[in-house]
């Protein structure tokens, strides 16, 4: 759940900011403040998880 919530998060910010500059990866930072963790995990293992 932990990487479905911050795949959620990453797309809810791409409402209110386009791209991945400075101002995205803060706010998303705002929402899940271990997003860098969670995003760490997702490389990892994402290409072995089924979506």
């Amino acid at each position: 759940m932990r990487l479905v919530d911050y795949v959620v998060a990453h797309k809810v910010v791409h409402l209110t900011h386009d791209g991945h500059g400075r101002a995205f990866w803060a706010a998303l930072g705002r929402l899940l403040p271990d997003y860098e963790a969670r995003r760490e995990r997702l490389r990892m293992e994402g290409p072995r998880l089924v979506w």
